[in-house]
């Protein structure tokens, strides 16, 4: 896997890049605990990928790019057989996370929603074209429209970014959504209402015939009757749905107080392979491993936190936006099927340092919610509180959690998420 390279080596970079639709992919080998028979280390071999398209689009494209670099190592260790379709098997190998049940435990974040690669590297390539324009000295202030004027007569002068003056839409230039909305939207979506409606129904149909006796015709004491069922019965789910609740949250609580925060530094030996990959480029790769807290109770809370995160991403924060953060350009949480290991993929700008004190002064909450159902993350009060707010602690345990990335592509290695 190192062979691939972190910056990927020449080779690959090219074939990536003459693809066109991957914006990043990295390999990594994540230990998944021992074998209860053999008592043997296993492992997962665990490829990530953002690209642009549907999930068969990005791993047919992965497949054409780099299918012969990729097969020798999924044969040797995944079992792919000789002569197989490495296409097919990545297919059958992909695992589809989400927040909701039915599903991996994971969630995605784009911190470039709707920038395929092509038009990212497109507009960078003619934020360069004017860039001496835009940024050679004025007398006084000097004037923005007529820098604007300047920099258009040049462009058309190009003849190469005719697609510069047709209108595209942005979802970065969006604005913030609301929690008021984003709460309605979230309730009335179709699955959601018909949940609901069903239930109610059910709870209403159950209080009409075991209360009140299931009363017939249709008389004005029975259309009260059947109010009042109604009422209770939408009482009856609200109380149970917050004696549930809160019975959850009082058990996490116990569980909370219980916890013991681990603060030993991370090995110098595994620092320093950790630290041998990191601020080759402006964008950074982040890999990180950490083992699930046992009981159910922990699995709910990590989809819940995952669930608040994906709707504030979607329905609140800016587009591209985590809380105020925007320096990430792709990132994923999932729980590998069958294991206990929450792992991390991150495709940020900047340097490790910076990176985790904005989420550390920024969006503590959030990392607090799903990192908190793993072992020896800092202490926490009610799921969200507190955690990660102890920054020191938290940078210990973050580079505990982190493994070498063996191998990373990037298709734009210049470009921060500000420039995008």
């Amino acid at each position: 896997v190192a062979d691939l390279g972190n910056p990927a080596i020449g080779e690959i970079s090219a074939a990536f890049d003459k693809v066109g639709t991957i914006h990043f992919t990295s390999l990594a080998v994540a230990p998944t605990g021992k074998d209860e028979k053999s008592g043997a280390e296993t492992g997962a071999l665990v490829l990530e990928i953002s690209g642009d398209g549907s999930t068969d689009d990005v791993i047919a494209a992965i497949a054409q790019a780099i299918g012969h670099r990729l097969r020798p190592i999924f044969r040797d260790v995944c079992g792919l057989p000789d002569g197989g379709s490495l296409e097919d098997f990545l297919k059958r190998k992909h695992i589809e996370i989400s927040p909701s049940f039915g599903s991996a435990a994971g969630l995605v974040f784009s911190g470039t929603p709707g920038h395929s690669v092509r038009r990212i590297l497109a507009e960078a390539k003619l934020a360069d074209s004017v860039r001496e324009i835009v940024e050679k000295p004025r007398a006084g202030t000097g004037n923005a429209m007529d820098v604007l004027a300047e920099a258009r007569r040049h462009v058309q002068c190009l003849g190469q970014f005719g697609w510069a003056f047709e209108p595209a839409e942005s979802l970065l230039e969006r604005p913030p959504g609301h929690w008021s909305r984003a709460l309605t939207t979230t309730l009335l979506t179709p699955a959601m209402f018909a949940t609901v409606a069903i239930v109610i129904l059910a709870f209403w149909r159950m209080t009409y015939v075991l209360v009140f006796g299931n009363p017939h015709g249709v008389t004005f004491t029975n259309i009260a009757i059947a109010g009042t069922s109604l009422l209770l019965s939408v009482l009856g789910l609200l109380a149970i749905l917050a004696l549930f609740v809160g019975f959850c949250f009082l058990a996490l609580r116990r569980l909370e107080d219980k916890d013991q925060p681990a603060s030993t530094p991370v090995e110098i030996g595994a620092l320093e392979k950790i630290l041998a990959h990191e601020d080759h480029t402006a964008q950074n790769n982040l890999t990180a491993i950490s083992t699930m807290k046992v009981g159910i109770l922990r699995r709910l809370a990590l989809r819940l936190s995952f669930y608040l995160i994906s709707i504030s991403a979607q329905k609140v924060f800016r587009p591209g936006f985590l809380a105020t953060i925007n320096t990430i350009h792709f990132a994923r949480w999932v729980l590998l099927p069958g294991t206990n290991r929450l792992m991390f993929f991150s495709n940020y700008g900047g340097s490790w340092e910076s990176y985790l004190e904005d989420f550390i002064a920024k969006a503590s909450a959030g990392l607090t919610g799903v990192w908190s159902n793993t072992d020896g993350y800092p202490r926490t009060r009610w799921l969200f509180l507190d955690g990660a707010r102890d920054g020191d602690r938290f940078k210990r345990w973050a580079r505990r959690q982190q493994v070498p990335t063996l191998f990373w592509y990037t298709a734009y290695p210049r470009l921060n998420t500000t420039r995008i």
